[in-house]
């Protein structure tokens, strides 16, 4: 290739501007409208509203969640008490039953050795 069809860096580097897309200078700043920067101020604010709002939606659903499993919990808690005071009660009324049986046999028993005793204290008394 010839240094002839080679073009200038120049020519290559920087394309000419077009027509529409020129820096515009109009020598003031431009207004901007009051509503836009009201629009422009209050977007974060209103964004971090809307997280908030979310997040105190989801706070409440997880509380009656939680609310939810503890009145449950506490359902299964009280019938397992109830359950074991039953059971427990049965047990001591068994218990006492038994004892109370055991009791009258015991007494039954001193009874007749008594019984016998007066028998045979009766023949010495007669002496």
């Amino acid at each position: 290739m010839s240094e002839s069809t080679i073009p200038p860096a120049e020519t290559v580097a920087a394309p000419r501007a077009a027509p529409y897309t020129g820096d515009m200078d109009i020598g003031r700043p431009v207004p901007v409208p009051w509503w836009r920067e009201a629009v422009r101020s209050w977007v974060p604010v209103l964004g971090i509203a809307a997280v908030l709002v979310f997040q105190m939606v989801s706070l409440q659903q997880q509380i009656g969640d939680l609310r939810t499993d503890f009145h449950r919990e506490m359902g299964d808690l009280r019938t397992d008490i109830q359950r074991d005071m039953g059971d427990l009660r049965t047990d001591m009324q068994r218990e006492m039953g038994d004892l109370r049986d055991e009791l009258r046999t015991e007494m039954s028993i001193l009874g007749e050795r008594i019984t016998r005793l007066e028998t045979l204290l009766e023949p010495r008394a007669e002496r």
